[in-house]
């Protein structure tokens, strides 16, 4: 039981840290289309900024294999632990409460990745203001669709997991139990097996009775 504490505290962090870095990058992607309009998808693909398209495809690759891996969990809980346990919700954590942390962790990203690609371009640093300004602008509403994905994913993790751990501890518990083997004895006669099928088929009738006037 300890170990699935453990590791379900392990997908809680994970969970979280994938959603401030998908987060950041859907900020950085808003924030640069507000700046740039239709050529910002190009601005994004080249120079220093070479590397977000495949950042982002891995980030995608990343959310669809955990996507993919709750569904599984969910199936593979309700399959050991048919009951409503596997269904019911536990709210760990509220959307309003991981908001300003997600939001805060992302303009920390945003910030430092604007700082390194201006010094990598040779390009003069943004001032504290024009990246909390931009910030602002683009990692708020990300935050708000990260911190509503993980507020959902959270409170069906949190009553998955439990039920996996408590059905595969459940299913290591019991030990297995053979069938009973049948005895080999003497059977019955076919005659007598049908007879005790069917008593009506062989029930015998007398001869009819005689009555004298």
């Amino acid at each position: 039981m300890i170990e699935g504490i453990v590791w379900g505290t392990r997908l809680r962090r994970a969970a979280v840290a994938l959603a401030i870095l998908a987060g950041s990058q859907l900020g950085h992607a808003i924030v640069y289309y507000a700046r740039f309009g239709a050529g910002a998808a190009g601005r994004q693909a080249t120079g220093v900024h070479a590397y977000f398209p495949a950042l982002t495809g891995a980030l995608s690759a990343a959310l669809g294999g955990t996507a993919l891996a709750v569904l599984l969990a969910v199936a593979a809980a309700r399959s050991l632990a048919p009951g409503p346990a596997a269904r019911r919700i536990r709210p760990t954590a509220r959307f309003f409460d991981l908001l300003p942390a997600l939001f805060a962790a992302q303009v920390l990203v945003f910030a430092g990745q604007e700082t390194i690609e201006s010094l990598a371009a040779g390009a003069p640093v943004p001032s504290v203001g024009e990246l909390l300004f931009w910030a602002a602008l683009g990692q708020l509403p990300a935050a708000a669709v990260a911190a509503a994905a993980l507020t959902w994913l959270l409170a069906r993790l949190e009553s998955v997991w439990t039920a996996l751990v408590d059905g595969v501890a459940r299913l290591l518990g019991e030990p297995w139990t053979p069938a009973p083997a049948r005895p080999l004895g003497l059977q019955p006669a076919p005659a007598l097996r049908l007879a005790s099928a069917f008593p009506a088929a062989f029930h015998k009738r007398g001869p009819p009775s005689c009555s004298n006037r």
